[in-house]
């Protein structure tokens, strides 16, 4: 008769371990659609960054001026260059004035200009009857996320005051009241912020 090993015997071959299950991972699929949406926005305005740098055709407003006339930029008859400070709620002709031709004039009225080649901003407004009630800034995608709301706070009505705040792992929202109504900013990281008035 042979001798059959046991469990207790030390010839014995231990049975391996279970495999060990790895809990399951958790997907954010809102997380990368809002990334893809903004790298989309991102190369959008370097696009629009590297188009500016070439040879500029079409009918892009100019301003002009004749004496003793207020400067309005043509093929834009309804728009009066002014020289305020540039901010939501308050009229695109100050955008005109500090920006000078918009670089592309965008669907319902929106218009980008180039703020700065160095670093490099991206300003884009939209007007209802010449008062600003949504814009977009793209600054460097090296800003802090509080460098970008500093930043973005000098687009906001002198007498805006913040009465709620809300911060998230991919931006921070903060309600404004001011006269112009209430403003809603999203401040996001890499570089850029949303100013909208509420109901606009």
């Amino acid at each position: 008769m042979q001798n059959n090993p046991g469990p207790n015997d030390p010839t014995y071959p231990p049975y391996p371990p279970p495999p060990m299950m790895q809990p399951p991972r958790k997907r954010r699929v809102w997380l990368w659609v809002l990334l893809g949406v903004f790298v989309l926005a991102v190369l959008g305005c370097v696009g629009i960054l590297a188009a500016s740098q070439g040879t500029q055709t079409g009918t892009q407003p100019q301003a002009t001026t004749a004496a003793g006339n207020t400067p309005t930029a043509k093929g834009t008859s309804t728009v009066s260059i002014t020289h305020g400070t540039p901010r939501i709620g308050g009229p695109i002709s100050d955008f005109y004035g500090k920006y000078g031709n918009p670089k592309n004039e965008g669907s319902s009225g929106s218009q980008t200009w180039i703020a700065s080649q160095s670093p490099g901003i991206i300003v884009n407004a939209s007007a209802t009857n010449g008062k600003v009630d949504n814009m977009n800034v793209v600054g460097e995608p090296s800003w802090s996320r509080a460098h970008t709301e500093t930043y973005c706070t000098r687009f906001l009505p002198p007498d805006a005051t913040s009465f709620n705040r809300i911060k998230s792992s991919s931006d921070t929202l903060i309600d404004y009241h001011s006269a112009s109504g209430q403003i809603v900013m999203t401040v996001l990281d890499m570089g850029s912020c949303t100013l909208i008035i509420a109901g606009a």
